[in-house]
């Protein structure tokens, strides 16, 4: 099975894959600022539920349980009618609901949720707002940087055999340069997880 995944016609579209996934979750930075600011501005929806604004759903709050919480705890939201939402918190907003057993749902006009509001606070999901934009940045960069090593490692692969079927080992053909934004875009995406 290792063989298999060692020969540039498995890796060369493997990259190019990885490379446009991480693309698109990147891009999903501008997306997740944007809600953010909508989260902080508490911008709700007018009559005609403008695109960037938020409809607001009293629920029912349900958070975990355990004396300490940290970022990606799940928070259970159950609104009088329709479904039940899960959402993850940051791990200071988490903290800081404490108790809470009601709160605000924030969620964008197509259903998707942004946020809780609660004590007079609101609180982006662990996708919004900056919490959000590096954690979108750093997968994006893990992607792309692991695409991107992929793909030079095939080419250079099929440089070495002559051949897109050839088998030769990947440490051959590696570049320890790539592994720089392999790491930067790791410590991105975890390091939010210690900040808030």
């Amino acid at each position: 099975m290792g063989k298999v995944f060692s020969r540039p016609v498995v890796l060369l579209p493997l990259g190019v894959v990885l490379l446009v996934v991480g693309l698109l979750t990147g891009l999903g930075a501008v997306g997740a600022w944007r809600w953010g600011g909508v989260v902080e501005d508490g911008r709700a929806c007018g009559a005609g539920r403008e695109d960037m604004c938020l409809v607001r759903d009293d629920v029912a709050i349900d958070g975990p349980n355990s004396s300490w919480r940290s970022a990606g705890n799940d928070w259970t939201l159950t609104p009088s009618s329709g479904p039940t939402h899960e959402v993850a918190l940051p791990g200071r907003a988490s903290d800081e609901l404490g108790d809470a057993t009601e709160a605000v749902m924030l969620s964008q006009p197509d259903g998707d949720v942004v946020g809780v509001e609660a004590g007079g606070r609101s609180v982006g999901t662990t996708w919004f707002g900056a919490y959000g934009v590096l954690q979108r940045v750093g997968l994006g960069l893990l992607g792309l940087s692991l695409g991107g090593g992929l793909v030079v490692a095939s080419r250079r692969m099929r440089r070495a055999t002559g051949s897109w079927v050839e088998h030769e080992p990947l440490q051959r053909h590696g570049s320890a340069a790539l592994a720089l934004p392999v790491v930067v875009g790791f410590v991105l995406w975890i390091v939010p997880r210690f900040l808030w």
